[in-house]
C-alpha cells in the first residue's frame, strides 16, 4: 500500500485527503502546523479525576495531574510532520507558559508545573493563544488550539464572542471537555469549536482522555493512523 506524501495549506485539501482515507488508503502528511494547547487550570482541576475504576491508572489522580499524563502523547502516535507547539493555561486570567516551538517536551515540562488556582474564564486563554498564533503568520499554514476545561465558565458570552475572533483569523480550535456528568460547560465548548471549524470531544474517564486528544488530532486531519484504524474505531 503506497503513502501518499503532501504539503496541506487549506481545507480543500485536508478533505482530499480525508475522502483518500475513507477509502482505506494510508495517508502521510507534511505541513507546517503552529499548535497552542490551551488547559484550563481553575480551582476545580484539583477534584479527582472522572473515573471507571480500572487498574490501567492510579488509584486517586487529580483532575490536573490526568491532564498532565496524557496531553502529549498524541504527537507520537500521529506523526503530525513539522508542529511547533505552545502552552497556555486560564483560571481568571490567560497564562503562556511555553511559547510555541518545536521541543514538544518543553510543553511537558510547563505543564508538569501548573498547580490549579481560582475560577474559570475560557475567553482568557484563547485570547493569549489567538495573540501568539497571530506572531507566527505567514509561516504555518495551519494554526490550532486545542482547549481543555472541566466544568462551567465564569464568562460565556466572552468565550463565544473570542471564539468568533478566533474563526475570523483563521484559527481552528478543537476542545476536550474532561469532567462527569452534572458539571456543566461541555456545551460551551461544543459551541465553541463549531464556530471555529473545530472537532468536540467528551471525556468522563480518566483511562480514556489520552485516546480523546489522539482521537482530535486524527480527525483534525481526516487522516489514519499509523496502525491503519479509522478514527473512531
Amino acid at each position: 500500500m503506497s503513502n501518499i506524501v503532501k504539503k496541506v495549506g487549506s481545507a480543500s485539501a485536508l478533505a482530499a485527503l480525508a475522502k483518500r482515507a475513507a477509502a482505506g488508503r494510508q495517508v502521510e502528511v507534511r505541513y507546517e502546523e503552529a499548535l497552542v494547547f490551551v488547559i484550563d487550570h481553575s480551582v476545580s482541576m484539583m477534584r479527582r479525576a472522572p473515573s471507571s475504576r480500572s487498574a490501567s491508572h492510579p488509584s486517586f489522580e487529580s483532575r490536573m495531574e490526568a491532564v498532565q499524563r496524557s496531553v502529549l502523547p498524541q504527537h507520537k502516535k500521529c506523526r503530525p510532520g513539522r508542529t511547533r507547539t505552545g502552552l497556555v493555561t486560564f483560571g481568571e486570567e490567560g497564562k503562556m507558559r511555553a511559547a510555541i516551538a518545536k521541543p514538544h517536551a518543553l510543553v511537558s515540562e510547563a505543564l508538569s508545573g501548573v498547580r490549579p488556582l481560582g475560577g474559570t474564564c475560557l475567553w482568557r486563554g484563547l485570547a493569549v493563544s489567538r495573540s501568539m498564533l497571530a506572531r507566527e503568520l505567514p509561516r504555518p499554514s495551519v494554526l490550532r488550539v486545542v482547549a481543555l476545561s472541566d466544568g462551567e465558565d465564569g464568562e460565556p458570552t466572552r468565550a463565544i464572542s473570542e471564539a468568533q475572533a478566533c474563526g475570523e483569523a483563521g484559527v481552528v480550535v478543537d476542545s476536550v471537555w474532561f469532567g462527569e456528568e452534572g458539571d456543566g460547560g461541555d456545551d460551551l465548548l461544543r459551541r465553541v469549536s463549531e464556530l471555529t471549524g473545530g472537532k468536540f470531544a467528551r471525556c468522563t474517564d480518566a483511562s480514556e482522555l489520552e485516546e480523546k486528544f489522539v482521537q482530535l488530532e486524527v480527525e483534525a486531519r481526516g487522516l489514519l493512523l499509523g496502525d491503519g484504524k479509522k478514527s473512531g474505531a
